[in-house]
């Protein structure tokens, strides 16, 4: 030890021999009592002892202390045997030089190692320490050499330079849209049994539930039906075969759909074909006073003209059966009824708001017995 490291250690004060501050402390001996220290004091020793006077640097002086052979090389020790000075070698590997960064070897020479573990750093697989002729260096390995960064997730590694920093890559397949959701790396367990993030694509095998995605590790998220099935149009073939993975089922009987006829009436599937229909959506001929009630397939309405002659009723009896003519209710104008004919029966004449033939005929009417007077065949006078 520094005579200059214990005067720190012991915070003492300089009162002389500033310039011996780097001398080589070997030993020391404590104590007030100057008997003692003349008993068992040798050439060398550093004297500690709490007394300030002329006595104890006497007795200091007496036994040599401060007389030893020093050369001045970290690497020999300074001793004085019988009166006669030696510096013999230090062990090697004893540390030297002015950052005690050195080493002695066994010939009380400083150098820089006597060996690689005297060399600072650390040993791996892409890089160690050598010492060649007493100088510290490092070897690299080859590049490529295998190594181990320790970390799980960036692969095989090997040496670049020196340093373990080539990766192979990943070891685990993530997220590959199969059915595992559950293949991403796991470094604390060095697995690739980690949950898939949630959303990654994934298959579970069925086609009929859509586009599906990883949800906390299982393949469970699904779009839903990818097929249009039944939606009204004329297509009724769209709904979804597990089997073949397709859209091309029939969809079931009796759906909506829509040939795009309008006067067939409303439709439905059939075996997978628009073939079912309601029939024609419009009252056509009806009987009453419209004949204009027919399906016309353009516009979509029941707005064209009946088939001439269809039967119609303008709403009067008395002008005899109506039939449609261009759209309109027209007249027979044949009266319905037999009215006076010359019988006995005077009450044949037609009634509009009875819609019957029980009117009386005209008076005066020829009948059998005379005339008809108020729908009686009165004799003549």
């Amino acid at each position: 030890m520094k005579l200059r490291e214990i005067r720190e250690i012991l915070q003492a004060e300089i009162i002389c021999g500033e310039d011996r501050m780097d001398d080589d402390i070997r030993f020391a001996g404590g104590s007030d009592l100057m008997s003692d220290v003349l008993a068992f004091g040798q050439p060398g020793i550093l004297l500690l002892t709490g007394l300030t006077n002329t006595q104890s640097v006497r007795t200091a002086d007496i036994i040599d202390a401060t007389d030893l052979p020093n050369d001045g090389n970290d690497c020999t020790d300074d001793l004085c045997t019988a009166g006669q000075p030696s510096n013999p070698p230090l062990p090697a590997g004893t540390s030297c030089g002015q950052g005690k960064d050195l080493v002695c070897d066994d010939s009380g020479t400083c150098v820089g190692c006597n060996g690689p573990e005297d060399c600072i750093g650390a040993d791996g697989a892409c890089s160690w320490r050598v010492c060649v002729d007493q100088e510290c260096g490092v070897t690299n390995a080859p590049n490529g050499t295998s190594c181990n960064d320790n970390v799980y997730c960036n692969g095989a590694d090997s040496c670049s330079n020196g340093s373990c920093s080539q990766h192979a890559g990943n070891p685990c397949d993530g997220p590959d849209g199969d059915g595992d959701c559950s293949e991403t790396c796991r470094e604390s367990q060095n697995d690739c049994n980690g949950n898939d993030f949630n959303g990654a694509v994934c298959n579970d095998g069925t086609y009929c539930n859509g586009n599906d995605a990883c949800s906390n590790g299982n393949c469970s998220q699904h779009a839903g039906d990818p097929c249009d099935g039944p939606d009204g149009d004329g297509d009724c073939s769209e709904t979804c075969r597990e089997s073949q993975s397709d859209c091309n089922g029939n969809d079931p009987n009796g759906a909506s759909c829509d040939d795009n006829l309008y006067c067939n009436g409303d439709d439905s599937c059939s075996n997978g074909a628009c073939a079912q229909h309601t029939g024609d959506p419009c009252v056509g001929p009806d009987g009453d006073g419209n004949c204009a009630e027919s399906c016309m397939e353009g516009p979509d309405a029941c707005l064209a003209n009946d088939p001439n002659g269809s039967f119609c009723d303008d709403g009067h009896y008395c002008n005899g059966p109506d039939a449609c003519s261009n759209g309109i209710c027209y007249p027979s104008n044949n009266d319905p009824c037999p009215g006076p004919d010359g019988d006995s029966d005077c009450t044949e004449s037609c009634r509009e708001q009875q819609d019957d033939c029980n009117g009386n005929d005209p008076n005066g009417s020829t009948c059998p017995a005379g005339e008809c007077i108020s729908g009686l065949c009165t004799p003549l006078r």
